[in-house]
């Protein structure tokens, strides 16, 4: 009999053992898909951790509350990239798909916008366009300035940005710094997300200060999904809430400039992507893959991997 009960607590102990083997494999997995920014997928093996594994689970608790509150924070940007309860459509054209919904904010006299194309580029030419921060200058009319501050992580930017005021002696320049990141969704759920706020301090990273004639603005929220729909088209889907800080003109005419950046915005975006995609001649985005080609080896490898398998 003590024989029996030695082989069973034996017995015991190594399935003990095994388990705590597995539930460290899982959490090295999702360590490691939510340091390539696969959120989606690292938040979805945190709560099977949770499930069957409860003791790595709480052996690494810090880890799982930071992959919890990413998860929350992309949720709720998100939100508004789904339904249209309280979405009120106000832009439409069969021309170039694009069209611009506005939202009231219960806080506040500037509406949420959201838009949504079907843009003739390349996924990830579209990516280059925003990855590379330092030349939105060169596309984008309204920003005369921009500085990468810091790369947090492969797909993580800290960035700030200057809007240059058309009258800038009645009104001020506007600026932000900004926070950014890029989750890779392409495995599971078909997409890339990038995430975007207004962003006051961080540490070991200097933000400049708001120069004369300049009023620092806030960017609430903003998320832009990518969805590849093959391989020179995307379908995006974008929403946000911006505080310009403007007091001396009514709130519908804001509403109405703001509708008519988010239109142009799209339209600049898809021209430019395609126009460093055919590559025709040499380019400052171009001269940038080259720079940083291990970094856009590996973001074409993702999105042609993904290509490739849905038969784009």
């Amino acid at each position: 009999e003590g024989e029996r009960v030695n082989r069973m607590g034996g017995q015991e102990e190594q399935e003990a053992a095994t388990k705590g083997e597995e539930g460290e494999e899982m959490v090295a997995r999702c360590k490691k898909l939510f340091q390539e920014d696969c959120l989606f997928q690292a938040v979805r093996l945190e709560r099977d951790i949770a499930d069957k594994f409860p003791n790595a689970h709480s052996k690494h608790e810090a880890f799982m509350q930071q992959v919890r509150d990413a998860s929350e924070e992309a949720e709720g940007f998100c939100k508004d990239l789904q339904g249209d309860d309280g979405w009120n459509h106000v832009y439409g054209s069969k021309e170039d798909d694009i069209r611009v919904w506005y939202k009231p904010e219960a806080d506040s006299p500037i509406h949420a916008l959201r838009v949504a194309a079907t843009i003739d580029a390349p996924l990830e030419y579209l990516l280059v366009m925003v990855n590379e921060i330092t030349l939105f200058p060169s596309w984008l009319p309204f920003i005369s300035d921009s500085e990468l501050l810091s790369k947090p992580s492969k797909c993580e930017r800290v960035c700030w940005w200057k809007i240059k005021s058309p009258l800038p002696a009645i009104f001020s320049h506007r600026d932000s710094c900004v926070y950014g990141r890029a989750i890779d969704g392409l495995d599971e759920d078909g997409c890339v997300l990038l995430l975007i706020r207004s962003l006051e301090e961080m540490e070991g990273v200097t933000f400049p200060e708001v120069k004369p004639k300049t009023v620092r603005i806030d960017i609430k929220y903003a998320a832009v999904k990518l969805i590849p729909i093959n391989n020179n088209k995307t379908k995006v889907v974008a929403a946000g809430s911006v505080d310009p800080k403007i007091h001396k003109l009514p709130s519908w005419l804001i509403n109405w400039v703001a509708t008519k950046v988010c239109y142009m915005g799209v339209i600049l975006w898809g021209r430019n992507a395609r126009r460093v995609a055919e590559g025709k001649k040499d380019c400052p985005h171009r001269q940038r893959m080259r720079e940083d080609a291990e970094f856009y080896a590996w973001m074409s490898a993702r999105v042609h991997s993904f290509n490739e398998r849905n038969g784009h």
